[in-house]
């Protein structure tokens, strides 16, 4: 939650734009992912699904902050979610 906090922040002073209500809609889609059972580490990649799509963190960051497990669920679940939305 730091990292998501972190970039969000960082994004939002840089630009000062903010693309939507990023920790609503954040922790919005994790609690969805909660109520249908998701593990604990699905759940977390969740609340960060926004970064690389709205900061400048890459992949090598996230793995370093978070970790390698991490990064294996992020990188589909941020696929999954954009093809749901669109």
């Amino acid at each position: 939650m730091d990292v998501a906090l972190h970039y969000t922040a960082k994004n939002l002073r840089e630009t000062g734009h903010n693309p939507k209500p990023v920790l609503y809609h954040s922790f919005k889609v994790a609690n969805k992912l909660y109520e249908y059972n998701y593990s604990e580490s699905v759940v977390i990649a969740s609340v960060l699904h926004d970064l690389i799509e709205d900061t400048d963190i890459t992949y090598n960051e996230i793995e370093k902050s978070l970790g390698k497990t991490l990064l294996i669920l992020y990188k589909p679940l941020v696929l999954i979610l954009k093809l749901k939305i669109n």
